[in-house]
């Protein structure tokens, strides 16, 4: 399914022939083989991602999950820590996982849709602000005080450090960077600040929306950290995974204009924009300098064009 109602009968239209039988015969091509061959592998899907491959079983109704190889497992290891725990959280439990080198771990198939592509008739408006109220309750619960500066200070070694090995990996020129540095760590204030455990990429496309959009449930939590709250309210309402009008958004954000889920009354201004960019941008660049990538990510130079846009020392948000 799509949002945007133009594209639903051109959809519709070509997943209904390109799913019938002729087109599939003819279109077909084999693109992988697997030895030994996989039991019962007529129920199975293989749907590969940035840094992971899912294998969705339909027999079992289990969905494994493999780290792909060349990228760092801590994220692994820190994603099943949290989930095969007590299962007390606003996550989806872990049902079995490798206890020696966390190269996967087993969760249970979900039914329904992601929701960024929920069908037009469904309205999981409801279900979606229940399972943030959820997460809130969560990371509030585990949260405690710190200073401002030192967490920040902590934040800008380790943008520095991953900035330094997108130049030295990628020929990158990162010079702008100083500067819009620079500005977030002046904007971004003392005194203390509450982090708090978070699911660290809350985007529409990691919000499962179940049938009849009676409940939602947040996937994919392997950038799940402590960090300054409420950043994950502030990444779906900002849009801060899409950069198109990113700089746009975030000058609304300052203003108080109206953000969706984001409810008045919410704690606004350059103060909160400039820790919730911090954590951010840290979020972007240790993955774009982690990964075995051969070229820099279309990420970062996307969202090197939303702080432009902000000009040299962001200068349009603290102006609002």
């Amino acid at each position: 399914y799509t949002s945007r109602r133009w594209r639903r009968p051109l959809q519709w239209l070509a997943g209904t022939l390109l799913s019938s039988r002729p087109a599939l015969a003819g279109g077909r091509r084999g693109s992988l083989v697997v030895t030994p061959p996989i039991p019962r592998a007529g129920d199975m899907v293989l749907l590969p991602g940035n840094q992971r491959i899912r294998l969705f079983d339909f027999g079992t109704q289990r969905t494994r999950v493999y780290a792909k190889e060349g990228f760092d497992n801590t994220l692994m290891v820190r994603e099943i820590a949290l989930r095969a725990g007590d299962g007390v959280g606003p996550y989806p439990p872990i049902l079995d996982h490798d206890s020696e080198g966390a190269t996967w771990f087993e969760e249970p198939l979900l039914a329904g849709w992601c929701f960024a592509r929920c069908p037009a008739g469904l309205d999981p408006t409801a279900a979606v602000e229940r399972a943030l109220v959820d997460l809130e309750t969560w990371s509030t619960e585990g949260a405690h005080l710190v200073p401002v500066r030192g967490h920040v200070d902590g934040l800008l070694v380790r943008l520095r450090a991953g900035l330094e090995t997108l130049a030295e990996r990628f020929g990158h020129d990162v010079t702008e960077w100083a500067a819009w540095l620079s500005a977030l760590e002046e904007q971004a204030g003392d005194g203390e600040v509450s982090v708090g455990p978070t699911h660290g990429d809350l985007q529409p496309g990691n919000i499962m929306v179940g049938e009849g959009a009676r409940e939602a449930t947040l996937v994919d939590w392997e950038h799940c950290k402590e960090r300054m709250l409420p950043y994950d309210r502030l990444v779906l309402a900002l849009g801060a995974r899409y950069q198109r009008d990113l700089a746009r958004r975030l000058v609304d954000f300052v203003t108080g204009q109206p953000l969706p889920w984001l409810p008045p009354g919410s704690e606004r201004g350059a103060e909160v924009a400039a820790r919730s960019l911090l954590e951010d941008l840290t979020f972007q660049v240790e993955e774009a300098a982690g990964g075995p990538y051969r070229q820099l990510t279309a990420g970062i130079l996307a969202r090197e064009g939303v702080l432009r846009r902000l000009g040299p020392s962001l200068e349009a948000l603290w102006r609002a």
